[in-house]
């Protein structure tokens, strides 16, 4: 739900069969904590604009994640290996008018190959 604020440490770790993700219109999602959705089969997932944090490893070992849609201008803090170990071809959307901006953000500069703008 919208109210939701924080996904806690390892909330949803070794869900292997979560395979969608959806966050309600008007989310207040403020923060994805460490090792949140590692270990699930998502495919896709939409980062609400009103994150300002991801903690590490928080969609490591997803192996079925190849589009991540990143709604926040400004980039969230992202903690280490974040998105490693996706599936290949992998491609990390950001605003148009943000893409410099992740790509020299701290820890994100790590997949700046992968960052395009939508």
């Amino acid at each position: 739900p919208a109210s939701v604020t924080v996904i806690e440490d390892y909330a949803f770790d070794e869900c292997e069969k979560l395979e969608n993700v959806t966050f309600e219109a008007g989310s207040q999602l403020k923060t994805i904590d460490e090792g949140a959705f590692r270990y699930t089969d998502i495919a896709s997932i939409e980062i609400p604009a009103s994150v300002t944090e991801i903690g590490g490893e928080a969609f490591k070992y997803c192996s079925s994640l190849v589009a991540v849609h990143c709604r926040p201008a400004t980039p969230p803090e992202l903690g280490e290996n974040v998105f490693n170990t996706n599936a290949t071809g992998r491609k990390i959307y950001v605003p148009n008018s943000s893409v410099k901006k992740y790509k020299e953000a701290a820890n994100w500069s790590t997949y700046k190959d992968h960052i395009i703008g939508e």
